[in-house]
């Protein structure tokens, strides 16, 4: 029984941390990138679309552990989004190298500005 608690763990984490980004990525936006520079550019903007998801069904009333449950719910889908507009990934050519390296280092910006405005407890 723990193991299927701990695949549980682990769907739930990936639907928090990586698939709320799919939802971009994946999009029509993004039709022209190669396949590597989609899933990359998925991954970095999915803590940011999380986010903004989690604080918006905290607004809108949600307790806390009902709003991670229903935020990982909500991006569930995502994975089929994801898998109808798959390409095959070839290796990143220059340009999405560069379009990769820009979208990391606007997420570690956002990362520092979050952490300069809510300072860890030492």
């Amino acid at each position: 029984m723990e193991f299927v608690v701990d695949v549980g763990r682990y769907l739930a984490f990936a639907a928090l941390i990586i698939l709320p980004g799919i939802w971009i990525g994946y999009s029509r936006l993004c039709t022209g990138m190669d396949g590597w520079l989609r899933l990359l550019l998925a991954i970095s903007l999915s803590p940011m679309i999380g986010s903004m998801q989690y604080t918006v069904l905290r607004a809108a009333g949600m307790g806390l552990d009902p709003a991670v449950f229903a935020t990982a719910l909500i991006n569930i889908p995502a994975i089929w989004f994801a898998l109808r507009q798959a390409t095959p990934y070839p290796l990143l050519k220059p340009r999405g190298l560069v379009i990769a390296s820009i979208s990391v280092a606007i997420r570690r910006w956002c990362m520092e500005a979050n952490e300069r405005k809510f300072p860890l407890p030492s």
